[in-house]
């Protein structure tokens, strides 16, 4: 997958995080699609569940967003799908 790039020929960053996050999807595809199971605890802390979201308002996120969080969580381990800002930090 090429890179687009700017007025100096470096890629973007936005760029480099949507093909971590793609080759993160191709990787877990390679390793096989399981039987499907809920792999989520439907409860709600603070309105927040299977989709992230802010942890202050417990507004969603959205787009590709959503993806790009999921991969976060998963490859930190975090516990929950409250983000903030920098800024609320």
């Amino acid at each position: 997958m090429s890179h687009t790039t700017n007025a100096d020929s470096r890629p973007r960053k936005i760029d480099a995080l949507y093909e971590s996050v793609t080759q993160q999807i191709i990787n877990h595809l390679k390793e096989g699609v399981p039987t499907w199971t809920r792999p989520w605890v439907v409860s709600k802390r603070n309105g927040i569940g299977i989709v992230p979201a802010n942890a202050i308002s417990a507004r969603p996120y959205s787009g590709a967003n959503i993806l790009i969080l999921w991969i976060a969580r998963e490859l930190c381990g975090y516990p929950s799908n409250g983000w903030l800002t920098y800024q609320q930090c």
